[in-house]
């Protein structure tokens, strides 16, 4: 196997040992997925179950993972979400899935830090799933799809169809886990069945406004961070105003001050933060 092909066992075994159940996925080369079927049949090149009974038999079971790699050694991995894994998803699909959530932030206030994939398009913020969340696509927005009850994702470090490589999102690549890390709620009181946003709106809001908008949400995602997660959450608080100054909804420094303020108070140093701050930015497209 390549490098590549061992390091998706390698996750896949990390996933299921953290508890996730995984399944293999096909994989697509050169516009051709490994399923074999013609472009016109396959409906999903590069991101379909490749075992028996797809997400429904997803395993933790290691034997089980090593013989799908035996057979499939190309295979993407996916993990299976829902009650299996306890995993809920909101998937941002594209330039449109990024408005339809800086909408509903502008509109409803940010969602609070959690951990993050890097899709090809867009990213795929994992929650805790709170029971009875299936699936849907567009339910809170055009490009907002989500995960629950018999859904699977994507996940690094398997390749997209166009070579992108998925891969979480963390500071500086120091922590060989992110994805690991403990995970808030689904945030309901954002996502709620039919809670779109009437209209896109600038928001910017200075530090002293907490109330207002998503740059506060993100500020107290920092400020409520605890000990040892501090540098992710200013990590992902960026990458998040990131996403709002692209739709002009932030202004570029008054986003990055209010960070900045709020990496203090928590008392992170002042480079690191600064660092941290621009990494997230870059992420996002927005620096």
């Amino acid at each position: 196997m390549t490098p590549t092909h061992s390091a998706a066992l390698r996750a896949a075994l990390d996933y299921a040992a953290h508890g996730w159940p995984v399944l293999p996925l096909a994989r697509a080369t050169d516009g051709r997925c490994s399923c074999g079927w013609p472009a016109d049949r396959c409906t999903s090149p590069g991101k379909h179950p490749t075992n028996p009974g797809g997400c429904r038999n997803a395993t933790t079971d290691p034997d089980t993972i090593h013989g799908w790699w035996r057979r499939w050694p190309t295979a993407n991995v996916g993990i299976a979400t829902g009650p299996a894994s306890g995993l809920a998803v909101l998937d941002v699909d594209g330039e449109p899935g990024r408005d339809s959530l800086a909408d509903l932030e502008a509109a409803h206030g940010a969602l609070p830090g959690t951990v993050t994939a890097l899709t090809a398009r867009g990213c795929h913020l994992l929650y805790r799933w709170p029971g009875g969340l299936g699936n849907g696509a567009g339910t809170y927005g055009r490009g907002l799809d989500h995960r629950g009850d018999g859904g699977y994702i994507v996940a690094p470090p398997s390749v997209h169809p166009t070579g992108h490589v998925y891969q979480w999102l963390t500071a500086d690549g120091s922590d060989p886990r992110p994805w690991a890390h403990p995970l808030p709620d689904w945030p309901a009181h954002v996502l709620r069945t039919g809670a779109r946003a009437a209209a896109p709106r600038p928001v910017v809001v200075p530090l002293h406004r907490p109330g207002d908008g998503p740059l506060a949400g993100l500020v107290r995602v920092v400020l409520n961070a605890q000990p040892g997660t501090r540098n992710n959450a200013v990590n992902w608080a960026s990458y998040r105003a990131g996403e709002h100054i692209a739709r002009g909804r932030l202004a570029p420094e008054a986003a990055a001050s209010a960070l900045l303020a709020a990496a203090a108070a928590v008392g992170l140093p002042e480079h690191e933060a600064v660092r941290t701050i621009a990494s997230g930015l870059r992420s996002a497209g927005a620096a």
